[in-house]
């Protein structure tokens, strides 16, 4: 066979298994995005409902509690899940909450995956965002476990739960925030639209959002040093007993103020706190999908929008701002 008969065989050849690889690489990286791709409508659909539901679940127990004669101000979100009816519909309404906020979630959470990875920052920030991610998960799954452990005959699971959800959302909230920081100062000068201002509105919220829920932490603290001064007596072991056996035993008289804490302004005020604090975490939710927005925008205009170098360059990696 002549030679240049071979050597064009071979580059024939080796031009097919480069056209194969190209095409098995391309179908790689479409099952990759497919599998891996976030969807802004679906999760702005599953938070929706997520928001919703919650929303109906503790309107639905709060005119249950109105309705056996309760205080107006005011329950602790807890207390809707003591007694009678209200117990099933608190405990149903935050599983299918749970489930909600557990399909939205995955879908923020790899929408953050990719632009850290599409601006090139540093591998920790992909670990951070882990972190995060981990942080409202717990959040979601403490959501769906409150009910199963209400507080007058599980005080120790419900604080745990309870303890999870609050600590876990401020974490969203905050870590959310944080990552919003870093998109920006990631993209190149002009291109900062693409991050920050095609969802302005809502990045300007997420700071609010965490700075008052610190501050309604900080009220809520305030609130029970107050009762404690007022009433000592209630927070000894003794005071606490008598008040889970009352929730118990005496749920009108507990919940109507009659006996109990709640004949004290200063405890109401903290369940008022309580029910602040939980609209702030569940504001943060709905504000962290505003990086679907962001991630959508850049996969549209992604080779104007990369930086210059690799990573972090000249710069400490954990610089956000």
């Amino acid at each position: 066979m002549p030679e240049d008969v071979v050597v064009g065989s071979c580059a024939n050849s080796q031009e097919s298994t480069s056209d194969l690889e190209a095409v098995s690489g391309q179908v790689d990286s479409r099952t990759m995005l497919w599998v891996s791709e976030p969807s802004q409508s679906k999760a702005h659909i599953f938070m929706w409902l997520a928001v919703g539901t919650m929303g109906t679940t503790f309107g639905i127990c709060y005119g249950m509690w109105l309705s056996h004669g309760c205080l107006i101000f005011m329950p602790y979100i807890s207390d809707l899940g003591l007694y009678g009816g209200m117990r099933t519909v608190f405990t149903c309404g935050l599983i299918v909450t749970s489930v909600f906020m557990l399909c939205v979630l995955p879908h923020i959470v790899v929408a953050r995956r990719s632009l850290l990875s599409a601006l090139q920052v540093h591998r920790h920030w992909q670990k951070i965002n882990g972190m995060i991610a981990i942080a409202g998960a717990a959040t979601a799954l403490g959501v769906g476990a409150l009910g199963f452990f209400p507080w007058d005959r599980h005080l120790f699971c419900h604080l745990i739960c309870a303890n999870i959800i609050f600590g876990g959302g401020f974490v969203w909230a905050v870590g959310s925030w944080v990552l919003a920081r870093r998109f920006a100062s990631a993209s190149c000068g002009k291109y900062v639209y693409h991050t920050w201002d095609s969802c302005r509105r809502r990045r300007q919220l997420q700071l609010p959002v965490a700075v008052a829920c610190i501050c309604v932490l900080i009220f809520a603290g305030v609130c029970f040093a107050g009762a404690y001064f007022t009433e000592p007596t209630v927070f000894t072991p003794a005071g606490l007993r008598q008040t889970l056996e009352l929730a118990n035993s005496n749920f009108a008289g507990y919940c109507t103020g009659d006996v109990g804490w709640h004949g004290m302004s200063w405890i109401n005020f903290v369940a008022l706190a309580e029910w602040i604090y939980v609209a702030l975490l569940a504001m943060g939710v709905v504000l962290g999908a505003a990086d679907l927005e962001a991630h959508s925008v850049l996969q549209r205009d992604i080779h104007s929008v990369l930086p210059t170098s690799s990573e972090d360059e000249g710069y400490a990696w954990w610089r956000f701002w």
